[in-house]
Parts: structure tokens; C-alpha cells; sequence
């Protein structure tokens, strides 16, 4: 089994383990897509150099850049600990990445945890201040909850 095949079976095998799932599926692009609240999200394997498992999620698309935005986004970074927002193309993705030697079930279940929340948290703000659409809309159980 080449390296790749390799890396390929454990992230699925620790997918499985995180989900508490039998099986894992990837889609076209070889992503293990998730969503988190209003946030989709994926898990990609890098085998580049170093090899890394990156974990990133779009929390708002057709956002128009501005410096504001920027400036949220630098806020959200500096009370992240572990993840980051970025805007590219129209998207604000939240994204962690963690070395494919280092990676373990915590490792990537902290990751999927961290990204999920932090885009599915900023996701309905910057759409509702700065534009743009979330790619799942908010459940209104979501709303009822946090309202009472």
C-alpha cells in the first residue's frame, strides 16, 4: 500500500472514530466533507511536503472584502488558539492545520470541533453585517435555544 493509500485509511479510520460512524466517504475532490451549525466544512489530506491534514470550513460565501471585515477577521484570529479566518474569493473560511505524522483522534477531533463552531459562530454575523450568505441557514431551534 503506497504512502498515500496509507494516510488516506487513518484519517478515514479516525474520522470513523471521531463521527462514531462506520464509514466514511469522500467526495469528488477526495474531502471528507461535515457541517457544523450553518458552517460546511472539510477535512483534506495534503501529502505534500509536510504532509498535513488540514480541517477548514466556509463559514460565509459572496462576502465582498472590505477593511472592516479584515479587521473582524484579524479580532477572530486574535482570540483563536488554535484555528484562523481568512477571507479568499468571496468566502470567509476558518481553517487548522495539523501535521499528518502528529495527527491522533483528539488531534483531529479538537480541529473539526474548533473550526466547526468558530465558522458556524461567525458565519451569521459577517453575513448579516458585512453580507453575503452562510451555506446552511440557521435552525431556528438554534435561535429558541440562545433566546431563552
Amino acid at each position: 500500500m503506497g504512502k498515500r493509500k496509507m494516510a488516506r485509511s487513518h484519517i478515514e479510520r479516525m474520522l470513523q472514530d471521531v463521527w462514531d460512524i462506520c464509514r466514511v466517504t469522500a467526495d469528488p475532490d477526495g474531502d471528507y466533507p461535515f457541517r457544523n451549525g450553518t458552517a460546511m466544512g472539510f477535512v483534506q489530506l495534503d501529502t505534500g511536503s509536510p504532509a498535513t491534514v488540514r480541517v477548514w470550513a466556509i463559514a460565509v460565501g459572496q462576502t465582498p472584502k472590505s477593511a472592516k471585515l479584515m479587521y473582524e477577521l484579524n479580532d477572530v484570529n486574535v482570540r483563536s488558539r488554535t484555528a484562523w479566518a481568512t477571507w479568499s474569493n468571496g468566502r470567509v473560511i476558518v481553517e487548522q492545520a495539523i501535521p499528518l505524522h502528529s495527527t491522533t483522534r483528539k488531534s483531529l477531533g479538537q480541529a473539526l470541533r474548533a473550526v466547526g463552531s468558530i465558522a458556524s459562530d461567525i458565519g451569521p454575523m459577517i453575513a448579516a453585517v458585512y453580507g453575503g450568505e452562510t451555506p446552511f441557514e440557521p435552525d431556528e431551534a438554534e435561535f429558541a435555544e440562545g433566546s431563552a
